[in-house]
């Protein structure tokens, strides 16, 4: 209990802090952008080499399987749940899988499971974010699947797995000082991304249709059908457990950022996303306690 109370801590106050920064000071685009790009081309990256790469390379194989399973049937069960609920609404089916899966998940794994926990969330991202890219253009503009390829090569994260897993394949052993610096360095990613979340705009807090049905999709459908799925695909409770966690989150922020260069109503899907990021961020404690974290 007190581990969580801990973890609960450190993700409202950040979040806090955002929001009081916000309504003191005003809202900066500029600023908001530039603290998030720092957090996802810098901090992120460095948070998830520093866990892959300390991984023996055994144990990677052996997680890597129920990881990548878990992240495909969460999209289908989520995109088939969008279908039923929006019919030929394509527009909306994008949020509805392409969850965020780094910036929330990220501050409370590492405060009840440590850095241990960050590697399950690096490779857990790479089905994420490589469907939520290569389907986008196709969904939200009825465009070439090659613009979804090209802006998922432009996403650090990947590259950090990458980095990390071939450190761990060929057993190097890097320098104290890399280890302690990337760790150190990546610590600062749970929080500043926590801040720039509380910072965010919310035009209204009504929910209106589209945050009712993607809400329903995220936190009703999506963790029912991992909790019944997930204990089959593997027994190691940590990749369990983050996996469990990994089913509760909103849509991704990264979906405003493909709608501004797909959609013809990037404001619709915008005003989804920080919806239902704030019901989550309400939901969350709820969440933990119903499945024993």
């Amino acid at each position: 209990m007190e581990r969580l109370i801990e973890a609960l801590v450190g993700f409202y106050v950040p979040l806090g802090l955002g929001f009081l920064y916000k309504r003191k000071w005003g809202y900066s685009e500029e600023l908001a952008k530039g603290l998030s790009r720092t957090i996802l081309y810098f901090f992120f990256p460095m948070l998830i080499f520093n866990a892959i790469s300390r991984k023996r390379f055994t144990t990677i194989m052996g997680d890597i399987t129920p990881i990548f399973l878990s992240s495909i049937i969460a999209t289908i069960v989520s995109l088939t749940a969008a279908i039923v609920l929006f019919r030929g609404d394509r527009e909306m089916w994008l949020p509805s899988f392409y969850l965020n899966a780094v910036y929330l998940p990220t501050p409370i794994a590492y405060a009840l499971w440590g850095p241990e926990s960050i590697y399950v969330i690096g490779f857990y991202v790479i089905v994420n974010v490589t469907t939520g890219n290569v389907l986008a253009p196709i969904l939200l503009g009825n465009q070439s699947i090659k613009k979804g390829v090209k802006r998922l090569a432009k996403y650090p994260p990947i590259y950090a797995v990458l980095a990390g897993l071939i450190v761990s394949f060929l057993e190097l052993q890097l320098p104290p000082l890399v280890l302690n610096l990337t760790e150190k360095l990546g610590s600062i990613a749970p929080p500043l991304a926590l801040y720039v979340l509380g910072y965010e705009p919310i035009n209204t807090v009504k929910i209106d249709k589209d945050s009712g049905r993607i809400a329903v999709i995220r936190f009703l459908a999506s963790p029912f059908f991992a909790s019944l799925i997930l204990p089959s695909l593997t027994s190691n409770q940590l990749v369990l457990k983050v996996l469990l966690l990994e089913s509760t989150m909103p849509p991704a922020v990264a979906n405003v950022v493909l709608a501004n260069e797909f959609s013809q109503n990037p404001t619709r899907i915008s005003q989804t996303v920080l919806k239902t990021t704030l019901i989550s961020t309400i939901l969350l404690p709820l969440y933990l306690i119903i499945f024993g974290f």
